[in-house]
């Protein structure tokens, strides 16, 4: 079992919908300043795999360890450090682009310049606009701006790339590049290969962990 801080570790997981077998048998150890993509085809278990390293799902076997302790037993220290974004963008349709942000800010106890922030994801002049109104890109930019918010050392996202155009998969690659650079980790999901080149790379289906 790892107990270094600062280290997830997946210790022989296994997950069954059903009786269907997903995954078995992964093993994967996760340091400061790493990125570990996870592949395979629909299906594949991509999403029910970060779903159990973000704690939401308990697996049919093995384990998930934050600095050598079991998610499930130390919830608290490991949401601290952890920052999950899935499909959907949890963003409030009824508020403003700067009201949301306002409300991440809240949740984050950020102190960010949050007109700074605007700028970066290309919003803006978009910052009065509710939600509602947005294209599916730019609610993807203002669900990617909690990045920018949150000091959890674990990043966890499903397929963060969904709606972006080349503008949009830039901005993430940039994210994801200066978390990594101070020591951040990333674990994610994407059904195309990133730009980026992973530390690791989980292949579900009929491939194997590397």
């Amino acid at each position: 079992m790892c107990i270094h801080n600062h280290q997830l570790c997946i210790n022989d997981l296994a997950f069954k919908h059903e009786h269907y077998v997903l995954f078995s048998k992964l093993h994967q150890i996760i340091n400061p300043g790493e990125m570990i993509q996870v592949r395979g085809h629909n299906g594949s278990g991509k999403s029910t795999l970060l779903r159990i390293l973000a704690g939401f799902l308990e697996p049919h076997k093995g384990m998930v360890t934050w600095n050598g302790h079991c998610i499930t037993k130390n919830r608290e220290d490991y949401i601290e450090n952890m920052t999950y974004i899935g499909h959907l963008n949890g963003i409030k349709s009824n508020l403003t682009v700067y009201e949301n942000l306002r409300l991440k800010c809240t949740l984050f106890s950020s102190s960010k310049d949050l007109n700074i922030i605007l700028k970066k994801i290309g919003l803006e002049a978009n910052s009065q606009i509710h939600a509602q109104n947005l294209s599916a890109g730019q609610l993807r930019r203002l669900c990617l701006a909690q990045l920018m918010l949150t000091s959890a050392k674990l990043w966890i996202l499903d397929e963060p790339n969904t709606a972006l155009d080349d503008a949009g998969q830039s901005l993430l690659n940039t994210l994801v590049i200066e978390h990594i650079a101070n020591k951040g980790m990333a674990v994610i999901a994407t059904h195309q290969a990133l730009t980026l080149t992973p530390t690791k790379t989980i292949f579900l289906g009929d491939h194997h962990a590397t």
